[in-house]
């Protein structure tokens, strides 16, 4: 009588541990997504933290100061004491950037967004900077942060007016923003 070999895997076993394999990854795919949006809120978060604590700095001290956006290297400094300065690189998957195809600016969406930071450019060192004033005012401007597929936008928006408002909007739907 010949033995049969019990050491390898069946045909049908083999397509069972491949379809529970395929159907695990088809689940985790929209999860990953959901990782990269909660990654995108919170580099944003974390931003808008650094703004605001800038702008109780410069109330505080009455001195102005400045948080300077670097779109090539995606970071953004700032003096964090008088010779101690702060850097923050975004996280590889985030990057200062935009939707294609989407409006703004969050409080009244109209026009296509073609640049991710509308802050002004300082000369000297040819990089965007928000400024901070003793009386708590902000230069106002909207930076735009997207992950690297440009899926998924969020913005911190300072607008013009008497008192200075920080907010963070994310995009929920084509030219449809929510405040965060």
């Amino acid at each position: 009588m010949e033995k049969l070999n019990t050491n390898s895997f069946s045909l049908i076993e083999t397509l069972v541990a491949l379809s529970l394999i395929s159907l695990l990854f088809i689940i985790s795919i929209p999860n990953l997504s959901s990782f990269e949006k909660q990654i995108l809120k919170t580099e944003t978060e974390k931003l808008f933290s650094t703004i605001i604590f800038l702008q109780q700095k410069a109330v505080a001290s009455n001195k102005g100061q400045t948080i300077t956006l670097d779109l090539t290297q995606n970071s953004y400094s700032y003096l964090k004491t008088s010779n101690n300065l702060s850097s923050h690189v975004l996280q590889q998957k985030i990057k200062f950037g935009v939707v294609k195809n989407s409006k703004g600016p969050p409080s009244s969406p109209k026009n296509l967004i073609l640049h991710p930071i509308r802050f002004p450019i300082e000369e000297k060192t040819k990089k965007f900077v928000i400024k901070f004033f003793g009386d708590g005012k902000i230069s106002p401007g909207t930076l735009y942060l997207t992950n690297k597929k440009e899926t998924h936008m969020t913005a911190i928006s300072i607008p013009i007016s008497q008192v200075s408002l920080v907010r963070k909007y994310y995009l929920e739907k084509k030219n449809k923003w929510s405040l965060f």
